[in-house]
């Protein structure tokens, strides 16, 4: 295993240094949907079982997500994994905290747009993550 820079781990697998890439990355993905249907390249399908649905979230690849190299009767089953947002215990009334408020109420803002967009539903924020900004 090597970490690559996340710019361009397309060219060691191209040359063969490598077998394959695990890119962590919301989709649609700029690095594959900028790709042709030539480039050699395909997604390798990770089939979910329960077991890991207990950490992981089922999330097929679908045309719409990479027209290049997904076709549409054919979807490529993968996994999702979740994402937080995590900020320090500024002091109240800090810049910082302001700046804080303020990327809490743009993301809460445009939640029900993106859960439209992408099909999915949001968990509820748990106490832990609301401690910080609602004070």
């Amino acid at each position: 295993m090597i970490n690559e820079d996340q710019n361009s781990p397309l060219e060691p697998l191209r040359r063969g240094d490598i077998a394959a890439v695990v890119y962590v990355v919301g989709k649609p993905a700029r690095l594959f949907t900028a790709l042709t249907a030539d480039a050699g390249l395909h997604f390798l399908s990770i089939p979910v079982d329960q077991s890991p649905l207990d950490t992981y979230s089922s999330a097929p690849l679908r045309e719409s997500d990479c027209q290049t190299l997904i076709a549409k009767e054919s979807p490529v089953d993968t996994i999702a994994v979740g994402a937080i947002v995590a900020v320090y215990d500024w002091p109240k009334k800090s810049d910082r905290y302001v700046k804080s408020g303020a990327l809490r109420g743009y993301i809460h803002s445009k939640l029900q747009q993106f859960q439209r967009e992408r099909g999915t539903a949001v968990e509820g924020r748990p106490a832990s993550a609301r401690r910080s900004t609602e004070r």
